[in-house]
């Protein structure tokens, strides 16, 4: 805007940006339609734009950007000796890009400077997980002394014990946005969704959460677990400092077990019987929905049950959805007959 005489910092500019170009006030200043068809009603950010009779260019699909995956990979593998055998996975990792997953295809960071390279503008990705542990283990049970034959033999011999367990870290939560209108006069991050993309600097020395996603202990319907005061509007007419993802601003942790028995037994010569049962989410393990992030400015706003309505960083009625993220303990048994 500077080659125009324009400076967005200016509350006064600011605002004649956003009249129509029909308006006094931008005649005044020397501005006219950039084409006789121009519609009069159209702002004069809108004129000012290289090609002012577009509101917008999409480029879909465009190979223009980065992704830095960087991880320390541990594997361990126990054969089978003594009746055990098991395996160990462990991965420490950062996901950075400047484009990030959306699970079918992926899509640009949003910059918030546009004048900035978008290597700058690196950042966590969405899908970023630093820890994955996984392992299992398959025991089969020694006979017992008192069982080597008969129906005690039959009962009590054969019998094998086995687990899986994983365990990881929760992914990057979006910084939120501000109240800025930036995007008003810049055209910068607009979608067909969100024409405000940009975000909320963030307040140093400030937590960012009042209380840990993994943390049970609270009433889920009335507890906020993000902090407001961790984030600040930018100064009018500039971009935010933060990045798109913080790593250490993530949602809950995610761990899984699944425990298991069974055991065969020949009947005789052609005929088994084998007997199966597994146990999946073992201790029952579960974790908060996504949150309803909203934005820090807003005024916190309660049901008349007390649950949170709207605000920053609550989950409120959708609670119920826990269960979507991990399934109550469960368990099936399965015995057979092999003939």
């Amino acid at each position: 805007m500077g080659k125009y005489g324009l400076d967005v910092t200016n509350p006064a500019d600011f605002n004649l940006l956003t009249q129509p170009i029909s308006s006094p006030s931008v005649a005044a200043r020397g501005f006219v339609k950039p084409y006789s068809t121009f519609p009069s009603g159209a702002s004069l950010a809108q004129a000012l734009r290289p090609f002012p009779q577009f509101n917008g260019v999409n480029d879909q699909y465009e190979r223009d950007g980065n992704t830095w995956y960087d991880a320390l990979q541990v594997k361990v593998t126990k054969r089978f000796g003594y009746g055990l055998s098991g395996g160990l996975g462990y991965t420490w990792a950062k996901d950075l890009g400047t484009v990030s997953s959306t699970g079918t295809y992926t899509t640009a960071i949003p910059i918030q400077d546009p004048t900035l390279p978008p290597k700058s503008q690196k950042s966590y990705l969405a899908i970023d997980e630093p820890q994955m542990l996984n392992f299992y283990f398959n025991y089969e049970v020694p006979r017992a002394g008192f069982a080597q034959s008969g129906w005690k033999a039959a009962l009590f011999s054969g019998w094998t014990l086995d687990g899986i367990f994983h365990y990881q870290s929760g992914f990057p939560i979006e910084v939120p946005t501000s109240t800025s209108t930036l995007d008003s006069v810049t055209f910068a991050n607009q979608t067909a969704s969100n024409s405000n993309y940009v975000f909320a600097n963030r307040v140093a020395g400030q937590p960012l959460f009042l209380h840990s996603l993994n943390n049970h202990s609270v009433n889920p319907y009335t507890t906020f677990f993000l902090n407001p005061a961790a984030w600040a509007n930018p100064a009018p007419g500039t971009y935010s400092t933060s990045k798109p993802y913080y790593g250490d601003f993530r949602g809950p942790r995610y761990p899984s077990e699944q425990l298991g028995f069974g055991k065969a037994y020949t009947i005789k010569e052609g005929v088994k019987f084998s007997l199966r049962a597994d146990f999946f989410n073992v201790f029952n393990r579960w974790a908060y929905p996504g949150l309803n992030v909203g934005s820090p400015f807003t005024t916190p706003q309660h049901n008349s049950d007390g649950s949170i309505a709207n605000g920053f960083g609550y989950l409120g009625n959708s609670i119920s959805n826990a269960g979507g993220n991990f399934a109550p303990r469960s368990g099936e048994i399965v015995a057979r007959i092999l003939f």
